[in-house]
């Protein structure tokens, strides 16, 4: 879907933000909001300022922004790009990445869009790389509590003009809300603060859901939407190995399991990628 009239994209208002969260959230979680025009990136901006309260920095544009191997995020005007800080013990940061991605594709299913998860921290939509997560912890001496980043980035702006000839280190060209939806082209005034405050609302959710929702059955609604389930993938180890297998999804703890010639392997780390040709040649294995 494309628009070629310019789109304009209303400032994000801080008011707008601190009034849905007192207005709708489901949380009632005690949430500090700050709002800066640009930064370096808001995920070091709140890891160098550690708090007892949980914090919201949401930004217009950053810097020096960065994703999975300290790879660059780039941005464009319209996209949303914010970070939550919040004290986590210890024992709940391992299967974090797991409730964030989840989290992301069901505000996805809220709004009518039909999100995959390809492990560990990218959202992908119609092929395309719709958003991506970076979890930060700056870890405390007292009782092991850490102070956890989540930063998220979603494209609200076209890509429209990216080929697979300008793809880097994705398999996945970037894709972004405009494109599949054309509200987001020019979007109503309050519409991308309700849309962060969405996801702040329901990854806090999950977060405080751990005392009754088992990592096991997380990893059973994440695996709902993984992109590799039962497909044929190629697992790139950090020595830069190729192994060939079939994804199985994650476990409990967020590792990504792979059937391969040798038995069952657990992923923890590297890239996993597609062993087709291209990703838009993969079969469906879910439901919109």
């Amino acid at each position: 879907m494309h628009n070629t009239a310019p789109a304009y994209y209303p400032p994000i208002s801080l008011a707008h933000l601190k009034n849905w969260w007192s207005q709708n959230s489901r949380t009632h979680h005690p949430l500090a909001i700050k709002y800066i025009a640009s930064c370096e990136s808001t995920n070091s901006q709140l890891y160098r300022s550690p708090s007892h309260a949980t914090t919201l920095l949401v930004t217009e544009t950053q810097t020096q922004g960065r994703g999975q191997f300290e790879r660059e995020w780039q941005t464009r005007s319209g996209d949303l790009i914010f970070s939550l800080g919040v004290q986590l013990h210890s024992s709940k940061i391992q299967a974090l990445s797991i409730r964030v991605g989840l989290a992301l594709a069901q505000v996805c299913a809220h709004f009518g869009y039909a999100a995959q998860l390809k492990w560990p921290n990218d959202v992908i939509l119609n092929s395309g790389k719709l958003a991506g997560i970076l979890v930060q912890s700056n870890p405390s001496t007292q009782d092991q509590m850490n102070w956890v980043i989540i930063g998220v980035g979603v494209n609200i702006a076209s890509r429209a003009d990216l080929s697979p000839s300008k793809k880097t280190h994705s398999a996945f060209i970037p894709t972004s809300l405009s494109q599949v939806d054309a509200q987001w082209h020019n979007p109503k005034v309050g519409a991308r603060e309700a849309l962060i405050m969405h996801i702040i609302d329901e990854i806090l959710l999950h977060i405080d859901g751990e005392r009754t929702l088992s990592n096991e059955y997380l990893a059973t609604q994440w695996n709902q939407h993984d992109i590799w389930l039962h497909q044929p993938i190629i697992w790139i180890d950090l020595f830069g190995q190729k192994h060939h297998g079939t994804g199985l999804g994650i476990d409990a703890n967020g590792t990504y399991q792979m059937d391969s010639s040798r038995g069952q392997v657990a992923i923890y780390s590297g890239q996993i990628r597609s062993a087709q040709p291209d990703p838009s040649t993969r079969q469906p294995t879910h439901k919109p």
